[in-house]
């Protein structure tokens, strides 16, 4: 037991080690966009990518009119959803 316990630590150091020198602390830094900013159109022919299309576009307009960016907005509205008493 304290060997499997021994190689998952060492796994998970080398993991971490192997993230950090591929440069895992500079990754996903990128700001939030600013509100009302125009965003590049999903790019594709279809049905999925037209209702993601509609989708998205439909959360920058909610997220421009309260003044936040699309990803402010989700997460303000993730956390007001999960006081919700049908989730809990």
């Amino acid at each position: 037991m304290t060997r499997v316990l021994a190689a998952a630590l060492a796994a998970a150091a080398a993991f971490l080690g192997a993230e950090l020198a591929a440069g895992g602390l500079g990754y996903g830094g990128k700001p939030a966009p600013r509100p009302c900013e125009h965003r590049e159109r999903l790019p594709g022919s279809g049905i999925d990518p037209l209702v993601q299309r509609l989708a998205l576009g439909a959360l920058d307009a909610a997220a421009c009119a309260a003044g936040k960016s699309r990803e402010e907005l989700l997460l303000e509205l993730a956390k007001k959803g999960s006081d919700l008493p049908i989730f809990g």
